[in-house]
């Protein structure tokens, strides 16, 4: 009777991702990616295509990034300032010894933000970098950092 059981519900299951429709545990509402989601996305899939391994994303070092990010909306430009201060902090939470940053301001997408630093020999550097491992990325009304760490 359990065997029965467990292939009818198997069918009903089945026959929900089928058709789709009065079967709401079956189908998961997909909630859109943030753009700090997709930058790390593209970034990873240009690593992995050209042999790196992929990126994690760091709670602090996104913490660090969005600050930046904020700090450079708020004042209207786009620089490093700050970033002696950051690398420090990174080297002393997780024990790195390299760090590098990439910031753009004034891309309408995710994948603008990517490209452009791909098409920035200094940018690409830093994405391509096969030392780093660990990331973090902040982005605020039109400014994204990405920091790098190994």
């Amino acid at each position: 009777m359990r065997s029965l059981r467990n292939s009818a519900i198997g069918i009903l299951l089945l026959a929900c991702m089928i058709v789709g429709t009065g079967c709401t545990q079956a189908k998961q509402a997909q909630t859109p990616l943030t753009t700090e989601a997709e930058i790390l996305a593209l970034v990873n899939e240009a690593r992995v295509t050209n042999g790196l391994s992929a990126l994690v994303r760091m709670e602090r070092m996104d913490a660090l990034a969005l600050e930046h990010s904020q700090d450079m909306a708020k004042a209207g430009i786009l620089s490093h300032d700050g970033f002696d201060a950051r690398a420090e902090s990174i080297e002393r939470l997780l024990g790195s010894s390299h760090v590098g940053e990439n910031v753009a301001v004034g891309y309408e997408s995710a994948k603008a933000f990517v490209d452009g630093w791909l098409n920035s020999p200094g940018h690409k550097a830093n994405i391509m970098n096969s030392s780093y491992r660990r990331t973090g990325i902040g982005y605020y009304e039109g400014y994204a950092t990405q920091i790098f760490c190994d």
